[in-house]
């Protein structure tokens, strides 16, 4: 039985900084589902790479997709790339209906993963999709996918953060909400009312659920940045932190406050 794991990026940085060199080799991922081996240079490549000949057994190579998308910071934007890796994943299981797939995700890349939710109840999911694992690292909890983590769709979800993470927790997206009530409702009537629009930004924790667990990751001086979710050093100690998780789900302890310290590089 393959086990097959997708990477999904976060979220671009604007087309001007793409095109410098060393910017544009950091976040260079083709759209679509594409095979690790056929990646051409990049970084994603090279620490995808790392962590599959690292942990061949829970990352086989030969098993191990990356999933391009625009990348743009909108809801919709990830809806679209829902429904674009729907198809892939139908297409997946149709080769193999016994596979089982896991996404690993990065920021805004967990948003998509979470809206596959919607995109299987418009499509009545004929081909049964599942997702075994679901691993979010840094993702953005916001309130369009707040509820889809507890779908019968994912049977299990590690997410990962940071406490001092700021770029987790920056989308505004409460933004037009608040604009728009105070455009149509005036300015008391949207102060009053500000619990009923909810947050205006994104937040770092989801509800507590048995299926979700929850991690804060950092090192032994400090906490981690947005960014180093993605650095070799971290994805190296990428299985021992699902691992802490799955050891306390075992002790039946609750994993809403577990701190991972591991040593900084």
């Amino acid at each position: 039985m393959a086990r097959i794991t997708i990477f999904i990026h976060g979220t671009l940085p604007p087309d001007a900084l793409l095109h410098i060199p060393m910017v544009q080799r950091f976040f260079r991922c083709p759209k679509g589902l594409t095979p690790l081996t056929s990646l051409t240079d990049s970084y994603t490549k090279d620490i995808l790479t790392m962590l599959c000949n690292k942990h061949p057994k829970e990352f086989p190579e030969e098993h191990c997709y990356t999933f391009g998308w625009s990348g743009t910071l909108k809801h919709k934007a990830r809806k679209e790339a829902a429904n674009t890796l729907y198809s892939c994943l139908a297409k997946l299981k149709n080769n193999d209906e016994n596979v089982l797939i896991s996404l690993l995700t990065h920021s805004h890349g967990g948003n998509v993963a979470l809206c596959l939710k919607y995109v299987c109840e418009e499509n009545g999911n004929p081909e049964q999709i599942s997702i075994e694992e679901l691993i979010l690292l840094a993702c953005p909890v916001q309130r369009e996918s707040l509820n889809a983590h507890n779908d019968t769709l994912f049977k299990q979800i590690y997410s990962l953060h940071s406490h001092h993470d700021m770029l987790q927790i920056l989308d505004p997206q409460g933004v037009h909400t608040f604009l728009d009530n105070l455009k149509n409702f005036g300015i008391e009537f949207t102060m009053n009312n500000l619990k009923q629009l909810g947050r205006l930004f994104s937040e770092r924790h989801f509800p507590a659920d048995s299926k979700v667990k929850q991690l804060n990751v950092q090192y032994a001086r400090r906490e981690l940045f947005h960014i180093e979710f993605l650095l070799p050093h971290f994805m190296k100690e990428l299985p021992s932190l699902i691992a802490e998780l799955k050891q306390h789900t075992k002790n039946g302890k609750s994993t809403d406050d577990i701190t991972y310290v591991f040593r900084e590089k």
